[in-house]
C-alpha cells in the first residue's frame, strides 16, 4: 500500500512538472532541484544503480551490469552507504546493496542548450573502510557550468579482501568506480554531459584512489584529467600489507573451517555481513591506527586484474595514463592520524610510555619492518624528532609533523614529481593552510583544539559536507569561492586558476626530480601565491629514511621509499 502511494505520489510530481526527469537505456529517473550557494537552481539525480548489487554469490566478485527498471525510478533520494566499519567512532553501518551514484547538473538536455558540459567524478575517502558519496553535495561547485557524479564503491573486507589468488583476487572497490566511469560514459549525455571531459577527483584514499586508476589499463578511456587531494598510490596506506593474513585471521573470526583459499571463499560468502564487517575493528591496534587496514593489493591471479604491478614500478616504466593533474596538501596534514592521541593527557602519556608498540601502528609500518628491526626502528625515529624530551603536550606540532611526514607529505610530493617526469601533461600542486570556522580535526579528535589545518580540511570548500559545514562566516565564504572556482577552472579548461593576477605554473618537467618545484601557497581567501621549493628535490623525510635503511621490506614496498636521488639513477623518460 506505501509502496503503490509513493508511485502515485512520484507520478502526480512528474505531471505537475515539478521535478526535472531524464530517461536513459536502463529506465526513467524522477530527480529533485537543488540550489546553489548563488541562488542557481540545478537538477539532481540520487541514487542511481550502476551495478547489480554485490551480495549473495556476487559478493567478493566483479560488479555485474544493472538490471533495467521499467516503472520510473525515484531518484531523489539519499543513496544508502557501503556495508563498513567507521573506525573513528568504532561503529558500523551502511548495506552490502550500496552501487549507486549521483548526478547533479546545471542544465538538461530539455532546457534546449547544444553545449555539452564537462564532468567531474569524485570518489569519497575514508581510508577504503568508510565513507559515502552521499555526504558531498553540489551547493558551491555548480554555480559553474559543469556537472559533479558522486559515486559508492564497496568498503573494507567487501570491497578489498584478498586471498592472494585468482579465488578472491582483491580491488572489488577500485572496479566498482571503474564501472561508474564506465556508467557515465555511456549515460552522461542524457544529463548534458561530454564524455570526452571527465575529470576523476578524490581526497586520502578518494585521491589514491584518483592515481590508481592513473596506473591502471583498466581505466583508460574514460577520463581525461585528475585531482588528487592529500592522497597517491605512494602512501603507506594505499597499498594493502599482509592480506592474505588478513583475510585467513577474519575467516578464522568468523570461525570458518578451511584448508585452502576456496573453502575460506565460500565460508566467507555465506557470512552475515554484518558480523564480518565487525571483524575489521580487530585490525585497528591503537587509537584508529594504522590507517586503512583493508586496501588495494597488487593483483596475484583473476580474470580482470587492476593492479598487476606495484606503483613505483609502474611510473618507473613510464606506462601512466597521460593527462593533466593537481596534487595538493595541507599544512598540518599529521593532525588524522595523530589527533586521538593528542586528545588529551592519557592518548599523550600512552603514546610516550609505550611508542615501541604505538609507533609502529601510527606510522604504518607494523606490518613491512621485520620483527628483529622494529624496536630500533621506533627508538631511531624517536630520536630524531623528539631527543631525550618526553612525548607530551609542548610537542604536540612536532608528533603532527611527524605523522604527516610519514603517511602523507613526503609521498604526495614524489608522485607529482615522478609523474611530472614521466608523461608530458602539465601537472599542478597547490598548498593548503586556511583553517575556517570548522574543521576536520575537531571531529576525529573530539576536542576544539586548534592544532592548524587538518587532512581533508580544504574539502569543506568545495562540496557542502553533511558532516561538518564551513560557510557561515565571510572568510570561509570567499575560501568557497577561491577552492570551488580552482577546482571549477580545471574540471573545464585542465588549468587551476586561481585569480588574474595569480599566473599559476605547473611543475618543470625538466628539473622535476633534481630542482625546485612550483607551488600554490592558499594561506586565506586573500593570500595566495606562487611558491617554490627553496632547495632541489630532497631526501625523504628523515621518518622515511630511517625506514629505507633499517627495514628488509615485505612485497618489494622499498621500492616505494627510495630517496628521490636513488629514484633519478633508476628513471628513463619514456618517449612521449
Amino acid at each position: 500500500m506505501q509502496k503503490t502511494g509513493a508511485l502515485l505520489l512520484l507520478a502526480c510530481l512528474q505531471a505537475s512538472g515539478q521535478r526535472p526527469e531524464v530517461t536513459i537505456p536502463d529506465g526513467t529517473l524522477v530527480g529533485i532541484p537543488m540550489t546553489t550557494i548563488h541562488g542557481r537552481t540545478v537538477s539532481a539525480f540520487r541514487n542511481i544503480p550502476f551495478a547489480a548489487p554485490p551480495v549473495g554469490p556476487l559478493r567478493f566478485q566483479l560488479p555485474q551490469p544493472v538490471r533495467p527498471w521499467r516503472i520510473p525510478r525515484d531518484a531523489g533520494v539519499m543513496a544508502p552507504a557501503c556495508l563498513q566499519y567507521f573506525s573513528l567512532f568504532r561503529v558500523t553501518g551502511g548495506q552490502e546493496d550500496c552501487l549507486y551514484l549521483n548526478v547533479f547538473t546545471p542544465q538538461l538536455p530539455s532546457s534546449g542548450s547544444d553545449v555539452s558540459l564537462p564532468i567531474n567524478v569524485y570518489i569519497h575517502g575514508g581510508a577504503f573502510e568508510f565513507g559515502t558519496g552521499a555526504a558531498y553535495g553540489p551547493r558551491y561547485l555548480l554555480d559553474y557550468d559543469m556537472i559533479l557524479v558522486t559515486i559508492n564503491y564497496r568498503l573494507g573486507v567487501f570491497g578489498f579482501l584478498s586471498t592472494e589468488d585468482g579465488v578472491i583476487p582483491g580491488n572489488m572497490g577500485l572496479k566498482d568506480q571503474v564501472a561508474a566511469l564506465r556508467w557515465v560514459q555511456n549515460n552522461i549525455a542524457y544529463f548534458g554531459g561530454d564524455p570526452t571531459q571527465v575529470t576523476i577527483s578524490g581526497t586520502s584514499a578518494g585521491a589514491s584512489s584518483v592515481h590508481f586508476h592513473f596506473l591502471s589499463r583498466m581505466s583508460r578511456g574514460l577520463y581525461t584529467r585528475g585531482i588528487c587531494m592529500s592522497g597517491t598510490s605512494l602512501m603507506p596506506s594505499a597499498l594493502q600489507k599482509a592480506p592474505l593474513f588478513k583475510a585467513t585471521t577474519v575467516g578464522k573470526l568468523m570461525n570458518c573451517s578451511f584448508t585452502n583459499t576456496q573453502q575460506l571463499a565460500n565460508c566467507l560468502i555465506r557470512a552475515p555481513g554484518s558480523e564480518l564487517v565487525a571483524q575489521e575493528s580487530v585490525f585497528y591496534k591503537f587509537y584508529g591506527t594504522p590507517i586503512g587496514p583493508f586496501g588495494p593489493v597488487v593483483e596475484r591471479g583473476g580474470q580482470s586484474p587492476f593492479l598487476t604491478q606495484l606503483p613505483y614500478e609502474t611510473l618507473r616504466t613510464g606506462e601512466v595514463n597521460n593527462g593533466p593533474m593537481l596534487f595538493s596538501i595541507v599544512t598540518h596534514e599529521g593532525i588524522f592520524p595523530a589527533a586521538e592521541f593528542l586528545a588529551n593527557e592519557t592518548g599523550l602519556n600512552y603514546l610516550n610510555d609505550n611508542y615501541l608498540e604505538a609507533f609502529p601502528s601510527l606510522l604504518d609500518y607494523g606490518f613491512t619492518v621485520t620483527t628483529d628491526n622494529m624496536n630500533e626502528t621506533s627508538m631511531k625515529i624517536r630520536e630524531y624528532y623528539f631527543g631525550e624530551e618526553p612525548i607530551s603536550m609542548e610537542y604536540n606540532q612536532t608528533i603532527i609533523q611527524m605523522a604527516g611526514d610519514r603517511t602523507i607529505t613526503d609521498d604526495v610530493e614524489t608522485t607529482a614529481r615522478l609523474q611530472a617526469y614521466v608523461r608530458s601533461s602539465p601537472i599542478y600542486f597547490y598548498r593548503f593552510g586556511y583553517r575556517g570556522q570548522n574543521s576536520l580535526s575537531n571531529i576525529v579528535s573530539g576536542t576544539d583544539i586548534n592544532w592548524g589545518v587538518s587532512h581533508g580540511d580544504d574539502t569543506l570548500y568545495i562540496f557542502n559536507a553533511t558532516y561538518l559545514l564551513s560557510e557561515s562566516t565571510p572568510s570561509d565564504r570567499a575560501m568557497i569561492n577561491i577552492m570551488s572556482g580552482m577546482w571549477a577552472n580545471f574540471t573545464i579548461t585542465g588549468i587551476p586558476s586561481v585569480g588574474r593576477s595569480t599566473k599559476w605554473l605547473p611543475i618543470n618537467r625538466a628539473t622535476a626530480m633534481t630542482g625546485p618545484y612550483n607551488y600554490l601557497m592558499i594561506y586565506s581567501p586573500n593570500s595566495f601565491s606562487l611558491n617554490s621549493t627553496k632547495t632541489q628535490a630532497r631526501l625523504l623525510t628523515r621518518t622515511q629514511t630511517i625506514l629505507r635503511d633499517l627495514v628488509i621490506w615485505t612485497q618489494g614496498t622499498s621500492k616505494r621509499v627510495f630517496p628521490l636521488k636513488t629514484q633519478i639513477q633508476k628513471f628513463s623518460r619514456p618517449h612521449i
